[in-house]
Order: structure tokens, then sequence, then C-alpha cells
């Protein structure tokens, strides 16, 4: 329950707008660019409001990603 509902906006999580894409296995989705969140992950539901889109999305992959600088995630959500 505690990786339920979070919200990603551009001054909480995102560091981008949304990004549509309509080639992922025949099914459109959308790629967020994200500062890392460790409760993100595949089946959660994340809140998201930005320009491109917003409302309550299903999580279907993340990929985090750490280096000395920084901690980013990919999240990619279903359409």
């Amino acid at each position: 329950p505690y990786n339920e509902h979070l919200y990603l906006t551009m001054h909480h999580g995102l560091t981008q707008e949304p990004t549509y894409n309509s080639d992922d296995d025949g099914k459109p989705t959308w790629t967020l660019e994200c500062f890392d969140d460790p409760r993100v992950c595949a089946g959660s539901a994340v809140y998201v409001k930005s320009t491109n889109l917003t409302g309550l999305q299903r999580v279907k992959s993340v990929d985090h990603t750490h280096d000395q600088d920084s901690y980013k995630m990919e999240v990619v959500v279903y359409a």
C-alpha cells in the first residue's frame, strides 16, 4: 500500500514533461523522467500532473539509474 497513489508533478518528482510513445507493443504508453523514488515499481498507481498528462496512471515498468551525481528513474505508464 505504501507504493500506491504517489504524486509526480513538475515541482515534485518530474524532471521533464512526459513523452508519448505509440509503438510499444501496439499499446500507447507515456515515458516519465523523474528523480528516483524507490517506492515506484511496476504495477504501482501514480498520479501525474503535467501539461501533457494529468490523472491516475498504472506503471508498466521502471528503470532506476544511480551514479555519483544523480538518482533518477524512467517510468513507463499505460495511456
